[in-house]
């Protein structure tokens, strides 16, 4: 049996809004290009990208997120989700928040190593003990400022906004 773990990152563009429509989805709002929307007092609606079905763990997270943007900008600012992958793959996603395509994605931190190979280390097998001990160490404000440390030294154009986890996951075979 093999254990590892599933660390992932939202991440933010650190430009200032979509510079281009990424893929519009017939149920998804297009993204506020300009920042104007804010300015007028209409809602300001960014672009939320990842690879996986919104019914998962990262819709849950966008879901939260939305709420707490909604909440602290007074209703001025919202989020469309762009789930399973409408806007490239992790990878591709990374490159598009980078030069401001894309608002925010949550990235696995495997797939993040295409930018930062240092985000390797949260995929090593081992590294922790147990669901505590991994909960332990996401919720370690010197932790993820280490992470957002390795970001911000080897990636312009993005920042991690939060690392999070989707748990331990378990692979068993028979040999």
């Amino acid at each position: 049996m093999i254990l590892f773990v599933s660390v992932i990152m939202m991440l933010a563009a650190c430009g200032g809004g979509t510079s281009s429509d990424p893929a519009q989805t017939p149920d998804a709002p297009a993204p506020d290009a300009g920042g104007e929307a804010a300015n007028n007092g209409e809602v300001r609606t960014f672009s939320f990208g990842y690879d996986q079905p919104q019914s998962t763990g990262y819709g849950i997270a966008g879901e939260i997120f939305r709420e707490k943007l909604e909440e602290l900008s007074g209703g001025k600012m919202t989020i469309a989700h762009y789930p399973g992958a409408q806007l490239g793959s992790e990878p591709e996603m990374l490159q598009k928040v980078r030069s401001g395509d894309i608002d925010f994605i949550i990235s696995s931190t495997a797939n993040a190593t295409t930018v930062a190979e240092q985000s390797a280390v949260f995929s090593l097998h081992y590294i922790f003990e147990d669901e505590d001990h991994l909960a332990r160490a996401l919720a370690d404000p010197e932790v993820t400022q280490a992470l957002k440390d390795m970001f911000s030294e080897s990636v312009t154009g993005a920042q991690v906004l939060s690392p999070m986890t989707l748990g331990l996951r378990n692979i068993v075979f028979q040999g």
